[in-house]
């Protein structure tokens, strides 16, 4: 018919410009946007030079052109064209016309893509009222305005209210419409999306799966539509964490999408993007940011306005590289977001906040903690300016302070942001479940702090509100259940609850292996704390059992950890050593060692502390000689390359001491002491224990060597530190003051021996007089002393005392 009257028409005519605005709405409906805005231009341009005067023909292809501007997602367009669209319309119409009302409903949708809630809010309660002057109340207009307020709540994340009014607007629509119209479909996956977003997978699965029905079964060839609602059922089983089947549906939707679109579209990117997400919870990284870029190839080409997807893909490219620990990599795609984001958004945007916060995250991930608070408290001022009453967004800001002053064990401090947090969540009152998700993950920042502050019962009553929302507000599957249930067990584990602990970690492993099968991460980390807390009760066998199921996991992971392999091979050596099977522990040690040779040969803290431990193994096993090569090679590495660690070097140099001790080697073996000491005394001046442990050992090679004096000097001195400094362990200060009295009785200074068993007894009397061995030990000391000085009769008295 164009054609036709293409030959008998100018080509400036009406009818003319009419038939381009026909063709265009044909590519509209079938999602061809690029085409369809050419046909909607050249109408346009055609009305425009035929009236040359305003007129309702151009306000239509105005309003044509606008719609195609937003759903490229070019939303400041759509709104220009929309406004001059509608100012034609309020010429010539009555306020309340359908016209007026299908052009500030659409802007409703516009202003939601822009985040201007209130404004898109004022629209559409002026769409309302001229819709009653005009239409009955359950009049089909009503639905669409319905379904508009539904939208712009679900953009507020109030998706109950969303669910509400979506529901009413089907109400409504069932009235005018037969069930399997695309407007009815549509609304459909609306509601499912509210579902999803409300964590009801089932029922949103339900939804959409309907709408998908009533698509292929009423308009087979509207492909694109067909696509997008298998987006949202794989978007619901993303959710649900079934990966495999949500790749299926988005891959489908991809397929349909690219035969559909030859010369590419913004839906196939989103498509990418939702691949590229569920490949990244499968820690499939190279994939996911391979899906990634193409999205942003065809946003940036399709789509160069849409400043949002672009930056979102930027920052979610950023995200997975933080993953992969490539740091100067994803800060690069941060930065690069964060240009686009200050160039197109006033510099107060929630998208500059957010790109922020990523760089807040990925700055403590690299212990970077004061540039990390730093990006941080930019995000949270940005924040306060957007919510100057109060928001989530706020808290979460809060929050997110907490944890890197948590990491920083500044604990006092971080309390203090997240009763911050916690406050304003209580202040606000918000009764959606988002909203009481974050007051639980505020409870169990708390309970997190007082765990590390040790103040163990405060921190598992926390924890324990914390769970309690999550259970009565999310699905069983909801990470945040296994992650609570497993700090619940991490504190019931400090208070020495041993069997409660495993009780709640077990319910953690089993959430997370029914849940969320791919988390090898965090499955490993329960899987060790349930082995750590069996070791607790020595209960070797159950231990094992777990460390193994963990070392399996971890061997045959898409990314195997060498470090995390390593050490693992590491505590299984060590519940064997524990066991006291000193073969089957120092293979396990080897292991160790070479797995972290091979892989990482720079660790060399690792290294050290392999050979250390294959060192004390062979100790136990009486073969000091071997022992004493390992242990060397450890020292040997440490003061070369880890010189700055001078615990365990000294730590070192006192096993190495204790294997020639056993040796009888004693001049030699209190030379390594002797180091030790000096190494503590310097560098590590108030670890008093090791110090007097120390002394303690080298006092001992004195005594073996009889070199008496010597020995009485390094008691002395032990004396003085704990008599000045550990003044509260009066055991010890009872059995230093023995000590020295044997040194006394072996040189046959009775007087000073007694004197020494005397304070040693008097000590022990009066801050312990219920330790009957020890008093009873010291009235035998004196007893024997005095029988050397002939001293009989006062001697039989404190023999029998004793």
């Amino acid at each position: 018919m164009f054609k036709i009257q293409k030959e008998y028409y100018s080509s400036d005519h009406v009818h003319i410009a009419s038939s381009l605005r026909n063709i265009g709405d044909i590519y509209y409906k079938r999602d061809k946007y690029e085409e369809a805005l050419k046909y909607y231009q050249d109408s346009l341009t055609t009305f425009e030079n035929y009236y040359n005067c305003l007129h309702i023909d151009i306000a239509q292809c105005l309003f044509s052109i606008g719609r195609c501007f937003f759903e490229q997602g070019n939303n400041q367009k759509a709104l220009d064209f929309h406004q001059q669209s509608l100012a034609i319309y309020e010429k010539y119409y009555s306020s309340g016309h359908v016209c007026l009302d299908l052009v500030l409903n659409s802007m409703v949708y516009i202003l939601c893509g822009q985040e201007n809630y209130n404004k898109a809010l004022d629209i559409h309660r002026q769409a309302v009222l001229m819709e009653k002057t005009r239409y009955p109340i359950d009049h089909i207009m009503k639905a669409y305005h319905l379904c508009s307020i539904g939208v712009i709540k679900s953009a507020q994340e109030f998706n109950d209210l969303a669910l509400e009014y979506y529901e009413q607007s089907l109400a409504i629509l069932k009235q005018y419409l037969f069930f399997g119209h695309k407007d009815i479909s549509c609304l459909l996956n609306n509601i499912g999306g509210s579902f999803n977003d409300l964590g009801k997978i089932d029922d949103a699965l339900e939804f959409h799966r309907q709408a998908f029905s009533m698509q292929e079964k009423y308009y087979p060839s509207y492909k694109a539509n067909i696509a997008y609602t298998m987006n949202r059922i794989g978007d619901a089983l993303s959710n649900q964490t079934n990966y495999e089947e949500a790749l299926s549906y988005y891959r489908q939707a991809l397929i349909i999408q690219q035969s559909y679109y030859p010369f590419g579209n913004v839906a196939i990117a989103v498509t990418f993007q939702s691949i590229g997400y569920v490949l990244s919870r499968q820690e499939k990284y190279d994939e996911a940011i391979e899906s990634y870029q193409e999205a942003l190839v065809i946003f940036e080409k399709y789509c160069p306005c849409s400043q949002n997807h672009i930056s979102d893909t930027l920052n979610n490219i950023g995200n997975i590289l933080s993953d992969q620990e490539k740091f100067n990599e994803a800060i690069g795609y941060y930065e690069r977001a964060l240009d686009i984001q200050k160039h197109y958004y006033h510099s107060d945007h929630c998208s500059i906040a957010n790109t922020l916060t990523n760089m807040g995250y990925l700055m403590s991930y690299q212990k970077k903690f004061d540039e990390s608070i730093e990006y941080h408290k930019k995000a949270l001022e940005i924040k306060k300016k957007i919510y100057p009453l109060g928001h989530v967004d706020i808290a979460e800001a809060l929050s997110n302070i907490g944890c890197v002053l948590k990491d920083t064990k500044k604990y006092d401090e971080a309390n203090e942001y997240f009763q911050q947090a916690h406050s304003l969540l209580l202040k606000l009152e918000n009764p959606y479940p988002s909203h009481q998700l974050q007051v639980a993950q505020c409870l169990s920042n708390i309970g997190h702090i007082l765990y590390w502050q040790d103040k163990d019962k405060e921190a598992l009553e926390y924890q324990q509100r914390s769970l309690l929302i999550y259970e009565n507000l999310t699905p069983l599957n909801h990470k945040h259940i296994a992650n609570r249930l497993h700090d619940i067990g991490n504190v019931l584990a400090s208070l020495n609850e041993h069997d409660k602990a495993i009780d709640f970690y077990k319910r953690s492993l089993e959430n997370r292996e029914k849940y969320k099968p791919f988390d090898d991460k965090n499955i490993v980390n329960t899987l060790t704390c349930i082995s750590e807390t069996f070791v607790q009760q020595k209960n070797y066998e159950d231990a094992l059992d777990y460390r193994r199921r963990a070392h399996q996991i971890l061997e045959t992971s898409c990314v195997p950890n060498y470090a995390d392999i390593a050490d693992n091979l590491n505590q299984i050596g060590h519940i064997f050593y524990s066991q006291e099977k000193y073969d089957e522990a120092r293979e396990y040690y080897q292991r160790s060692l070479e797995t972290g040779e091979k892989y990482d040969p720079s660790d060399y803290n690792h290294i050290a502390s392999m050979l250390k431990n294959i060192g004390l193994t062979l100790k136990e096993q009486q073969k000091y000689d071997v022992a004493f090569d390992f242990l060397t090679r450890a020292l040997k590495i440490q003061e070369t390359h880890c010189s700055s660690n001078h615990s365990d070097i000294a730590s070192s140099l006192n096993d190495i001491g204790l294997i020639l001790y056993d040796q009888e080697k004693y001049n030699e073996a209190r030379e390594y002491f002797q180091r030790s000491l000096q190494i503590k005394e310097e560098f590590l001046s108030t670890d008093f224990d090791g110090i007097l442990l120390m002394l303690s050992n080298i006092t001992d090679a004195f005594k073996q060597e009889q070199n008496y004096d010597e020995a009485l000097d390094c008691l002395n001195r032990t004396l003085k530190i704990r008599e000045t400094l550990c003044v509260s362990n009066h055991a010890d200060i009872v059995d230093n003051l023995n000590q020295i009295g044997h040194i006394f009785y072996s040189q046959e200074k009775y007087d000073e021996a007694r004197e020494y068993y005397q304070r040693s007894l008097e000590t022990g009397e009066k801050y312990d007089p219920s330790d009957y061995n020890q008093i009873a030990s010291m009235l035998k000391n004196i007893g024997l002393t005095l029988k050397e000085q002939h001293q009989y009769n006062d001697a039989f008295d404190f023999l029998t005392r004793a």
